[in-house]
């Protein structure tokens, strides 16, 4: 009811069009870019909104609680409400577009960032503002600090949602995100981090310096020639699903989205192609040749896109699943079974949730496969003082704390792995934590405990072989087409230029000190009473600690690895120094004696 409030379904469209229209017409600009494209706060209460509302709900009011889980007509109208921001979006770009056919909008967007802090009011944007301005930009830096694996999933996320259309990364150059003068690595990693992705730096404030600018147009000048007209590499598709984060609500980096972190980062750490999907991307990625698609307990898929997945392992494709995958409907009601309980030989009973760290679960490998027999695995297991007073026995069990859910085998279905409930003796009946199988051509494994939760929360070598394994055994043993063989703090990213008939392997050596930084110290909420009195405000960015790069220590002999056919030449980039081919399994290997902050193998 404030007056001064921008009533977007009023006139006030209409005026804001024609404003913009008259800025290109007058200032001949060439774009606008919004901090931020949020609808979910521009919720409007007039007649004439209720009007409408009441003409496509069948005479329903606008609620005034948003729970779409719960509540249908909540459902709905959220529906209702984005379409008109996405229409409003084409709007405007057809507004300006009359005065300057290439006039663009860009937008801040969230691009799961919240994911750090869940609390954040925001949440994450609909997909679908994404896709309805011309360039999205993620914004890092102002409000945390990151971390190893932050701003490199926000990367592929924003790929993904963006379908490969390349978005961009508003660099907050202040140290500190609003104070302070970056290191000089600093800064030059803030502005490397996205371009591997295909997300490419805005450097849009003082840096403190005149010349941290300079060298950061040098260093994008230095490399743009790799980074024009380039696209993903196919191989793994992780999805992150927003019906699944919809469920969860504000609960879904605990409950949800630590299983899909989880799992790139394991995927990640072996320095393979992947990609962030979105459940209304798997028909595309299909047909641009990902190999396998994991889903990271993706509790909620509607039908079709159940489809999709059930026609893309029916045809060859590789299928990796976890925890309560294939549980939900789109509406988010609860089903008594998977989904797609013929794609993954399995049958859904009970769900154990683990909270504690002395709640941990006990695996142990109960058949010969790809997928287990690796020796990291086996030398996980826990032998020691296990055999009485004779030698210890070969094999033990695997500690993983995370939930587990409970499922039988069905016909076809073969158990690599079971799991124990960490309870007395007498109740712990095992269940099947790997079930792996067929389907048509292609191949599923499916884990009913969720080891990729566990790798985000708990990792452990172990599991990131596990997972790294069944993906590889899912493609049908079907290897990567590039690889790298490096430290697992590497960030490895791998994109093509098909008009020039190039494979671009991107270095990144972006996370190799933060000095003595301690990365565990949090500070927890302070009761409101003690922020006000104390003037502490009940923020994340005085959560915890913000830590600094100022040096980077160089990583040396890395391998790398490409499978694809006619490459006669390899060069590294931006140094242009030339690298020598050899032969090795089906592929050419060169080696990068050492890397500093940032190069690019390119494969010719």
């Amino acid at each position: 009811h404030d007056e001064n409030f921008g009533n977007i379904r009023s006139g006030y469209a209409d005026w804001l069009c024609a404003q913009l229209a008259f800025l290109v017409r007058q200032y001949h600009a060439d774009g606008f870019w919004l901090d931020g494209y949020a609808p979910g706060h521009l919720h409007t209460y007039d007649d004439a909104t209720r009007r409408q509302f009441r003409a496509v709900s069948g005479g329903r009011e606008i609620p005034t609680r948003f729970d779409p889980v719960h509540d249908p007509i909540a459902r709905q109208y959220l529906a209702w409400h984005d379409q008109y921001f996405v229409d409003l979006a084409d709007r405007m770009r057809g507004a300006i577009r009359v005065e300057n056919p290439d006039a663009v909008l860009f937008a801040n967007y969230s691009a799961n960032r919240t994911w750090y802090y869940p609390e954040m009011y925001m949440g994450e944007y609909p997909a679908a503002y994404c896709k309805a301005v011309d360039v999205s930009s993620v914004e890092f830096y102002w409000d945390v600090p990151g971390d190893a694996l932050y701003q490199q999933f926000c990367c592929a996320f924003m790929q993904g949602v963006t379908d490969n259309r390349g978005g961009s990364v508003w660099i907050q150059p202040s140290e500190h995100g609003v104070s302070g003068v970056s290191s000089p690595v600093e800064i030059q990693l803030r502005g490397l981090e996205g371009a591997p992705w295909g997300i490419y730096p805005e450097f849009v404030e003082s840096a403190g310096r005149e010349e941290y600018f300079k060298r950061h147009v040098a260093n994008v000048k230095a490399r743009e020639e790799w980074w024009q007209e380039s696209e993903p590499v196919p191989y793994i598709g992780i999805v992150a699903s927003e019906q699944t984060r919809t469920l969860f609500a504000q609960d879904t980096l605990p409950v949800y989205f630590s299983h899909t972190l989880g799992a790139f980062r394991a995927v990640f750490e072996k320095h393979w192609p992947v990609r962030i999907l979105t459940e209304y991307d798997l028909d595309d990625a299909v047909q641009v040749g990902v190999r396998v698609l994991v889903l990271p307990d993706v509790a909620c898929l509607s039908p079709p896109a159940a489809e999709v997945v059930r026609r893309f392992v029916r045809n060859g494709g590789g299928l990796v699943a976890s925890f309560e995958t294939f549980l939900y409907d789109e509406k988010f009601a609860r089903l008594s079974d998977f989904a797609l309980a013929d794609v993954l030989h399995a049958h859904y009973k009970a769900t154990h949730p683990v909270q504690l760290r002395s709640e941990n679960i006990f695996l142990t490998i109960d058949a010969d496969h790809p997928i287990v027999n690796d020796p990291q695995i086996r030398a996980k297991q826990a032998t020691s003082w296990r055999g009485g007073l004779g030698p210890p026995p070969e094999k033990g069990d695997l500690a993983l704390i995370a939930s587990a859910v409970e499922a039988t085998p069905a016909d076809g279905g073969q158990v690599l792995m079971t799991y124990a409930l960490n309870q007395p003796d007498g109740h712990n009946v095992r269940h099947p934590a790997l079930i792996v199988s067929s389907f048509g051509k292609g191949r599923v494994a499916y884990f009913p405990a969720g080891v990729d939760k566990a790798m985000f929360f708990y990792p452990d070598a172990y599991i990131r072989q596990l997972l790294a394994n069944a993906c590889r055994w899912a493609s049908g043993d079907e290897s990567p087409p590039v690889e790298v063989e490096g430290p697992l703090l590497l960030s490895a990213t791998f994109r093509r230029q098909p008009a020039k008939g190039r494979i671009v392997v991107h270095l990144l050596n972006d996370h190799s000190s933060y000095g003595r930084h301690s990365i565990y110290q949090k500070l927890a909420p302070l009761p409101k009473e003690l922020q006000k009195s104390w003037g502490f405000p009940n923020q994340s960015e005085l959560r915890g600690t913000w830590p600094i790069r100022e040096e980077v220590i160089p990583l040396c002999d890395i391998k790398v690895r490409c499978r694809l056919p006619g490459i006669r030449r390899a060069t590294l980039q931006p140094e242009n120094t030339e690298l020598p081919l050899s032969g090795t399994n089906g592929a050419v290997e060169v080696v990068v004696p050492k890397l500093n902050m940032h190069s690019m193998v390119v494969f010719e």
